[in-house]
């Protein structure tokens, strides 16, 4: 929840409390998710999937923590076309917490009026390049529209969605079929 805050600058909706909360719930996404793989690998899948299903509710936080604002009718649906759920095999935990980071990062200057479009194509790139979302930006879909407008917004949007269905959603069953 923003509150009014009373900075040096003036006075701002800014709450730095979100800020903390959405870096700490990255930090416990990336360790579930790091840890869920881990013990994939030594067949205890019954608490690996328990910690996907934590993954998956950390994800949804996250996601309303940066939440823009900005609903894309079919985002979700091309989303789940586009992504490789098999990114989670190749899970490389810095590189996931540095695309975390530069989420709150991108919501922060979003919320200052200060984002450009540089940034957003920046940060769209490494969540293409982490969720291995290949070619989505030479397609002719709301995805590649996207791509070729970076609005910092919508990319935001883009990432929060791309988040939760990188996960499988946040169904019980994992299922990857997506409704918006």
């Amino acid at each position: 929840m923003a509150s009014l805050t009373i900075t040096p600058e003036g006075v701002s909706d800014y709450d730095y409390v979100d800020y903390v909360l959405a870096s700490e719930l990255a930090y416990d996404l990336m360790i579930a998710i790091s840890s869920a793989k881990i013990l994939d690998k030594l067949n205890y899948s019954e608490y690996s999937n328990e910690l996907l299903a934590i993954s998956k509710a950390l994800a949804g936080e996250i996601s309303l923590l940066l939440y823009t604002g900005h609903y894309v009718d079919g985002l979700a649906s091309e989303i789940s076309e586009a992504i490789d759920y098999d990114w989670i095999d190749t899970f490389n935990d810095v590189e996931f917490l540095e695309l975390l980071r530069k989420a709150i990062e991108l919501r922060y200057l979003i919320d200052r009026n200060i984002a450009s479009s540089k940034q957003a194509l920046d940060f769209l790139n490494l969540m293409t390049k982490v969720f291995r979302m290949n070619a989505i930006c030479e397609s002719s879909t709301l995805l590649g529209k996207i791509c070729r407008n970076p609005e910092p917004k919508l990319v935001l949007q883009l990432f929060c969605t791309a988040l939760v269905v990188a996960l499988g959603g946040l169904s019980e069953d994992g299922g990857k079929v997506v409704q918006d």
